[in-house]
């Protein structure tokens, strides 16, 4: 199981909640959890958002991913290395979720927030990774997808392979 899904799980699952405040991510990853120092919290933070883990709209910050879907060990605690941005980020594929999701917004003028969380259930209801989602909600949309397909199967093939 991916680290930083447990991780972002644990949080969100801990808060009881969808959305939180980036200030409330940090104090909790850094005060409450002690899992890393308020600076180290923010690295963290913005990995996760990098990776497309997480996805950010203003100040507020939700998993792009179905939280309740992640097992979490009962001792967890995540190791330092989540603080480090993963070669593979530098990639195209990196960034095509937050891409469709851009997309999808500028051509229906839902907010972000709208988006992910239709994206979010897509993905629980077919057990698919968030970029496939992310494309059928846009073909829903009747955009055309077909400038993120190369990128979506290469970050599904990637993601793949990882697991």
């Amino acid at each position: 199981m991916d680290e930083m899904k447990q991780a972002i799980a644990f949080i969100f699952r801990l808060k009881g909640k969808k959305t939180m405040p980036r200030d409330d991510f940090k104090m909790t990853v850094s005060m409450e959890l002690h899992w890393f120092s308020p600076s180290e919290a923010e690295q963290f933070l913005e990995v996760a958002i990098q990776t497309n883990y997480m996805a950010t709209d203003d100040d507020a910050i939700e998993p792009t991913f179905n939280v309740s879907m992640i097992d979490i060990p009962i001792d967890f605690t995540p190791a330092k290395s989540l603080l480090v941005l993963p070669e593979k980020s530098g990639s195209p594929e990196a960034n095509v979720f937050m891409d469709i999701v851009s997309a999808i917004e500028n051509e229906t003028k839902q907010d972000k927030q709208t988006i992910i969380s239709r994206i979010n259930q897509v993905q629980s209801e077919m057990n698919i990774e968030i970029e496939a989602a992310a494309l059928i909600i846009a073909r829903e949309c009747e955009l055309d997808t077909n400038q993120f397909l190369e990128s979506v199967k290469n970050c599904v093939i990637v993601k793949g392979r990882s697991s």
